[in-house]
Parts: structure tokens; C-alpha cells; sequence
């Protein structure tokens, strides 16, 4: 019993940071009252004639956010893993002159952020096209979750501003980056696709009559009606 006191003195020594709390035994053998309150260490005690079990309950993050915070200053956020592969990606990216990615909130939430695009071809030249991203903690084996902020007249993209891409649903892999999914955007622009819509009737309009559905998305993008639906100005 002396050697089990002496080593939890000193293990308590040694670890001591954070004021201490103690379930006392009432056994004699037991160190007196005042050997623990000099202690500075959480630490629980339960004896037992028959039985000893000691259950240290260690506080190693707490002492490592005491530590990184010992300048006084605000306390330091820890990144996930999503966070850390999103940080990657975005240094990374590569995209094409009509395509720029915005933080609103600031770059210290990485986690959302908008993309706009002004396609430089095709039936929706000319137009900006607002994306909100918003990304999972344990990305990247979960897509993220895109909507289009632009009311947009367009047979893959409906007037609540879901998306129809097909990484950002079945064909997710984490191998694929935040670089691919706004590839994949701007080719919806380039090359509306009639066969997945989301939109029936555009989808409708571009598979029967092209040159109508080249004049909708003119009249949309320029503010106007298509059907009984408004779109505002976005060229």
C-alpha cells in the first residue's frame, strides 16, 4: 500500500495542472485528506478491501487546448479531417477564367462558400450563375451539397435551385475534389442535358424545339416571363 501512495503522488505531481477532485476512502491505509487537496490533478480513487481499482481519468485535451491558449488569446479551433481535405482542395484548384469562388462568411469558414459561373458558351452565354456550397465534416466521402442561388430557366437545375449532377449523387467518390464538381457545373451550361432533368417541361422545349429553347434562355436570363414563371435578371 505505501509503494501504490507513493506512485500516485507522484503521477499526480507530475501531471498536476487543473484543480483537484477526489472521492475519499474512509479506509486508514488511505493517504490523509490533506495529501490529496495538495494534489493538482482530477483523479478518482474507489477502494475496496478485497478489490483496488484506480481510474484515472486523464485530461489530455483539455491541457493541450490550455496550452495552445496560453497566449491569452482567443481559443484555437481544431479542423476536421473535412475540413484539412477541403483546405487542399481549395489551394489546389484550377479552374477556368469564367468560374470564381467566394467566402461570405469569411475564410475561416471554409466549409461554405459560393461558386459563380459566366459561361463563355453555348445556349446560356453571357449569364452569372450563383452556387452555394456547403460541405460535411467527413467529406470527402460524403459529395457536397450544391444549390443553384440564380433562378435559372434550365432543364437540369429546377426553379428551387436542386441540382442534377450526377457526381454530386450516385457516382460521389471520394477521389473526386470541389475542382471537379464546378467542372461539372459549368458543363451543365455548355451542354444542357435533356435525358436527367429536373425541369420537365425545359427539358421538354430543348429536346423538340432547340431554337425555342435557345429564346426561353434568352428571355430568362434577360428578366422576363417563361410560361407563368419570372426570372430575374442574371446577364
Amino acid at each position: 500500500m505505501y509503494k501504490l501512495k507513493r506512485l500516485l503522488l507522484r503521477f499526480a505531481e507530475r501531471e498536476a495542472e487543473l484543480p483537484t477532485l477526489f472521492i475519499i476512502p474512509s479506509s486508514p491505509h488511505f493517504l490523509f485528506q490533506s495529501e490529496y487537496f495538495r494534489l493538482q490533478r482530477v483523479l478518482l480513487i474507489i477502494y475496496d478491501p478485497n478489490v483496488t481499482m484506480i481510474k484515472l481519468f486523464k485530461v489530455k485535451e483539455k491541457q493541450r487546448e490550455l496550452a495552445e491558449n496560453a497566449s491569452g488569446g482567443p481559443p484555437i479551433k481544431k479542423q476536421s479531417a473535412g475540413e484539412l481535405r477541403l483546405h487542399k482542395d481549395i489551394s489546389e484548384l484550377n479552374l477556368p477564367k469564367s468560374c470564381n469562388i467566394q467566402f461570405p462568411n469569411g475564410k475561416d469558414d471554409l466549409m461554405n462558400f459560393e461558386v459563380s459561373i459566366r459561361p463563355d458558351d453555348g445556349y446560356y452565354l453571357g449569364g452569372t450563375f450563383l452556387f452555394s456550397f456547403q460541405v460535411s465534416p467527413i467529406y470527402p466521402h460524403e459529395a457536397p451539397k450544391v444549390k443553384c442561388k440564380t433562378k435559372v430557366y434550365h432543364p437540369n437545375i429546377d426553379l428551387e435551385g436542386n441540382v442534377c449532377l450526377n457526381i454530386l449523387r450516385e457516382d460521389w467518390k471520394p477521389v473526386l475534389n470541389i475542382n471537379t464538381v464546378i467542372y461539372g457545373l459549368y458543363h451543365l451550361f455548355t451542354e444542357p442535358n435533356y435525358e436527367d432533368p429536373l425541369n420537365h417541361d425545359a427539358a421538354a422545349v430543348l429536346r423538340e424545339n432547340p431554337k425555342m429553347f435557345e429564346s426561353n434562355v434568352r428571355r430568362a436570363m434577360a428578366g422576363g416571363y417563361v410560361g407563368q414563371t419570372f426570372f430575374p435578371r442574371c446577364i
